[in-house]
């Protein structure tokens, strides 16, 4: 099973360069699984709500497993992950109305 497979950040941001694009973002989640290798691209983005960016991390949850339909077997963070996307695009959504 892969979910005891562990990401080595300093070598993927020591071979990628990852661009902070955070500053030209606005309304936008960035959601990550703890259990998904590819996290590390967000992983120097700080979260800031006055412009609309929001960070969150699942904890126990896999690569885009928040997008995924619900299943018993979901963990209490991705559950609270989708929680957090419905609350936060809703307020997007009825901020202008």
């Amino acid at each position: 099973m892969h979910s005891r497979m562990l990401t080595n950040f300093h070598l993927v941001t020591s071979l990628f360069t990852f661009v902070d694009y955070s500053k030209y973002l606005t309304n936008a989640v960035l959601m990550e699984n703890s259990r998904d290798p590819w996290r590390v691209g967000t992983s120097s983005i700080v979260g800031n709500s006055g412009n609309g960016l929001y960070k969150f991390t699942a904890e126990g949850g896999a690569h885009h497993q928040d997008f995924r339909f619900e299943d018993e077997m979901d963990s209490e963070g991705v559950r609270e992950a989708r929680k957090f996307e419905d609350r936060i695009v809703g307020e997007w959504l009825t901020a202008d109305s």
